[in-house]
């Protein structure tokens, strides 16, 4: 028959395998969260560079699949030399952006207009420097 203090020896033991047995699991667990993370974020990546190539594209479609609520898209009109301009309809008419004047000659294909810059010029640009 064990003592108390053979008795308490064991319990501290066990406890201290238990203690290390757990410390193991969690660095484990870290690790595989760690690796499992760094797959989700290179494919999110992935997914994303994808989606750039896809918008860096030009894709020209026939004006009538053109939005006509308003939104400004890029035109192309090349049968009087205008060739690319920022259009919006509406009141019946592509009006240009620059003036709001109507178009006699509908544009033949549009394509959404791209992302501006994010940064912004605060100085004037000279063009002759």
């Amino acid at each position: 028959m064990k003592t108390i203090k053979e008795r308490i020896a064991y319990i501290e033991e066990q406890s201290k395998e238990d203690l290390q047995q757990i410390v193991s699991d969690a660095e484990h667990f870290r690790a595989v969260t760690r690796k499992y993370e760094a797959e989700i974020a290179i494919s999110v990546i992935k997914e994303l560079q994808q989606e750039l190539k896809e918008l860096k594209k030009d894709k020209w479609e026939l004006i009538k699949s053109a939005p006509k609520d308003g939104t400004e898209i890029l035109c192309f009109e090349d049968r009087m030399g205008i060739g690319q301009m920022v259009l919006y309809y509406r009141d019946g008419y592509w009006r240009e952006k620059c003036n709001g004047l109507g178009l006699k000659n509908i544009p033949t294909h549009w394509q959404p207009l791209g992302i501006p810059p994010k940064e912004k010029e605060d100085k004037i640009i000279n063009l002759e420097d």
